[in-house]
């Protein structure tokens, strides 16, 4: 079997992100500093991120995985774990670990873009969780990665 070649990198990354729960809208903006690999065609972003409010805030290693044209995962490790998948058009079960019990959603993604160029990325998500009975809250994310300036 033939080893596949790995790049990595260093990048700064910049997530947005709005949450519309009951009519409201909420957005929050992160800049974060992780990798992206690359391994054939699929694309690895890892990056710490803290996640909780206050003293309740707790470090979580967060790990997209970029299947082009197919889907896309991320899994978050650490007191506040998950892992969910997102497809066009589909519907996926997903757990979402806190510190005060788990909670059972479900995922269903209405669009879900990657884009690449030289030294710039950017990962689109549109998607709706729910309690399995009813639609908890709407999801628009961007993510854009950007190579860092004092890499080779």
């Amino acid at each position: 079997m033939k080893a596949r070649r790995i790049e990595s990198d260093t990048h700064d990354i910049i997530i947005t992100t709005e949450e519309i729960r009951d009519g409201e809208r909420e957005t929050s903006r992160m800049q974060l500093k992780g990798s992206l690999k690359k391994q054939g065609d699929v694309h690895i972003l890892s990056y710490q991120e803290n996640l909780g409010h206050g003293q309740e805030s707790l470090p979580v290693l967060s790990t997209i995985t970029i299947h082009p044209g197919q889907h896309i995962t991320l899994q978050r490790a650490g007191r506040y774990s998950s892992s969910f998948v997102f497809e066009p058009d589909k519907r996926h079960d997903a757990v979402y670990q806190t510190p005060y019990g788990n909670l059972s959603l479900g995922v269903t993604t209405k669009n879900a873009l990657f884009h690449t160029h030289e030294d710039f990325s950017d990962l689109l998500l549109h998607y709706l969780l729910d309690n399995g009975q009813e639609i908890l809250s709407e999801h628009h994310m961007k993510i854009e990665i950007k190579k860092r300036k004092d890499t080779p």
